[in-house]
């Protein structure tokens, strides 16, 4: 039994290795949960997009209503992302402009300003105003660097900090390692 810190008794080494246990065997369930789900999205998949409308087919129906009121009906489905490889992403389009679609892409510029750059920010805003170009204007903070702010303010001892308008959490965490 090694503790940093404060010596426990065996009773509260008990009860720690407990609680530890129960958190390993729940990440545990996690886990397989997690691959379950996965393998049942499968399936689904598989029996939506290939087994029934294979039966279909076969059978030369497009819809049926069974005697208990269900109803399963063959229907063409359709989803289209761009890959977000570029080399897939650029080939798709430049194929939709080779091929007169290039309308439908619609080009995102972003750019990104440090605090302290207004003016800057207030002459890109006017330029593209001015161009008649339709933008969106907003301030953000990346997650992680509001996340180390936080640390950093609270580790410091301010503790004005408005917690919920920032988004914060702050709280404590257990983690457990080894045998699971």
């Amino acid at each position: 039994m090694t503790t940093k810190g404060t010596q426990l008794s065996e009773s509260d080494h008990k009860r720690l290795k407990k609680l530890a246990e129960k958190l390993s065997e729940a990440e545990g369930e996690r886990i397989l949960l997690t691959a379950r789900l996965k393998d049942i999205e499968n399936r689904l998949w598989q029996m939506q997009f290939q087994e029934l409308p294979d039966v279909m087919h076969e059978l030369g129906i497009e819809e049926t209503t069974f005697k208990d009121g269900m109803v399963i009906k063959l229907q063409m489905f359709y989803k289209a992302t761009l890959p977000k490889t570029p080399a897939l992403r650029n080939r798709a389009l430049v194929w939709l402009k080779d091929h007169g679609f290039g309308g439908i892409i619609k080009h995102e510029v972003t750019a990104i300003f440090t605090a302290g750059k207004n003016k800057q920010v207030d002459a890109l805003r006017s330029i593209l105003q001015k161009m008649n170009i339709q933008f969106s204007d907003g301030e953000n903070v990346h997650h992680a660097t509001l996340t180390a702010f936080v640390k950093e303010q609270l580790e410091k001892g301010n503790g004005s900090l408005p917690l919920d308008a920032l988004g914060a959490f702050i709280g404590e965490r257990v983690t457990v390692k080894g045998p699971r």
